[in-house]
């Protein structure tokens, strides 16, 4: 039309999800940038989501934004993405632990040239090894952390891999520091999924050993998951059961943080935790292992400290210093949420995500691409164009 500036369609990024679990990060962050005006679609392979809770995520469905596997046969499923690609100008895929799905990226990139991938990878166990089965089949990664990126450049095989770091983040609006600490003794706090990786059993254990070393800390524990039989039993038997309080799972969690004056993390195994960032911006300090990407979250008796479950005789000092010095606890919970304000504020998570995705939706290159199966890479698109697989 003569003198009508007509924009051009911005290309979509399609999240590929198993499942949508209430409260999880990709989703906020997928809600707060199609608030932003950026478009962005999920999918789902599944509705059950085991001992999470589901996000029926209605708003996306109710603009046509949800893309629902589940009711497709899954012979159709690389059909009915084809065709959503398409009908829906999708110019990248967002992979997020849709494993099913992995088998598919590379037919996917077939059919509709240009069409980008990337992976988000949070840690190193779980769909990590799908992706090192299907990583020629994926453009880029998106890693939270510093320590994760290291660990996808060393297991890669893709020359010049692009690994890009979007740090998390969080609502520091919705969690605040309490403006007067209740009188109460010292209260240690585990919050987390009562899983191995999380080592909830090595929150008692420390209980345990810093009661019998004279400490006079109360231990509170706030959570829910598959060992948590096992975690009542422990905290039952403990030998500091009567300063152990068992709340388990809380609808908010700002009432944990509430609860406690120092967040214990003894992990395992661990990515980014958002308890961290939640603990920080509630003026609560944390002591936590040092796994994963946690080092790059913690600055040594600013907002906590790093230290090992098993370093009792450190923690010990560390906890005695507090009991003894409230006016060391009570700079520590400021300078916690001045960390969070300068390290943990969501509008810049949000600000590298959108650049992040309008960046991979919008190169529109056709990837001469193979997905890799063992040390071989066996399916290449001529070789499927050819006809040799």
């Amino acid at each position: 039309m003569h003198g009508v500036d007509i924009k051009p369609q911005k290309k979509a990024v399609l999240i590929l999800l198993p499942f949508a679990v209430e409260g999880s990060l990709i989703v906020r962050i997928a809600r707060a940038l199609r608030a932003r005006g950026e478009p962005i679609l999920c999918m789902i392979q599944q509705r059950e989501t085991g001992a999470y809770k589901s996000d029926e995520l209605a708003d996306f469905a109710e603009t046509g934004d949800l893309v629902d596997l589940s009711k497709h046969n899954p012979d159709t499923w690389r059909a009915v993405l084809i065709d959503v690609i398409a009908s829906r100008s999708i110019g990248a895929l967002l992979q997020l632990g849709a494993y099913l799905i992995y088998p598919l990226l590379g037919f996917l990139k077939q059919d509709i040239p240009g069409l980008r991938v990337a992976d988000m990878l949070y840690n190193p166990v779980g769909h990590m090894v799908r992706h090192s089965i299907y990583e020629g089949a994926i453009d880029c990664v998106f890693v939270e952390s510093a320590y994760m990126r290291e660990v996808v450049a060393a297991s890669t095989r893709i020359p010049n891999r692009t690994i890009e770091v979007l740090c998390s983040g969080i609502d520091l609006a919705a969690f605040v520091p309490l403006a007067t600490r209740p009188p109460r003794p010292l209260t240690l706090g585990f919050v987390g999924r009562f899983s191995e990786e999380k080592g909830p059993l090595d929150f008692i254990a420390l209980a345990d050993r810093l009661t019998e070393g004279g400490c006079n800390a109360q231990f509170a524990v706030f959570g829910s998951g598959p060992m948590e039989g096992a975690m009542r039993s422990r905290c039952a038997s403990s030998p500091a059961a009567d300063r152990i309080a068992f709340h388990g799972y809380v609808d908010d969690v700002r009432q944990a943080f509430a609860a406690i004056d120092v967040l214990v993390l003894p992990s395992r195994a661990d990515g980014r935790p958002v308890a961290v960032m939640e603990a920080a911006a509630s003026g609560v300090p944390v002591i936590a292992a040092p796994v994963g990407g946690i080092p790059e979250m913690i600055e040594d008796g600013v907002n906590g400290w790093i230290a090992r479950p098993n370093q009792f005789d450190r923690i010990g000092a560390l906890v005695t210093e507090l009991e003894r010095d409230p006016a060391r606890l009570a700079k520590l919970r400021a300078d916690a949420r001045a960390y969070a304000e300068r390290h943990f504020d969501e509008n810049r998570m949000l600000d590298a995500y959108a650049t992040a995705f309008r960046r991979l939706a919008d190169q529109q290159k056709p990837v001469d691409f193979a997905m890799v199966a063992g040390d071989q890479f066996v399916l290449s698109e001529r070789a499927v164009g050819a006809g040799l697989a």
